[in-house]
């Protein structure tokens, strides 16, 4: 479980983020596509606002998604 507030803003925190990022990136397959429900489940474990983890992965190209948000995979 991921303890803290994930905040990607201060330049210092960054990197320490980013490895955070790739350490969850980990939990999904190449290859296989999941919806946002089974995203979701995998994330609430590790922290609880997993709408920003989400959000986070994506934006940092870990993870993309359809334009409608209904199949993610990892990049």
């Amino acid at each position: 479980l991921w303890k803290g507030t994930p905040h990607m803003g201060a330049r210092s925190a960054r990197p320490h983020c980013l490895l955070i990022l790739r350490t969850i990136a980990k939990e999904f397959e190449e290859g296989i596509r999941y919806s946002e429900v089974q995203v979701n489940e995998i994330l609430k474990d590790i922290y609880p606002d997993y709408v920003t983890l989400r959000r986070y992965l994506i934006e940092y190209g870990y993870l993309e998604r359809t334009r409608d948000g209904s199949a993610y995979w990892k990049k």
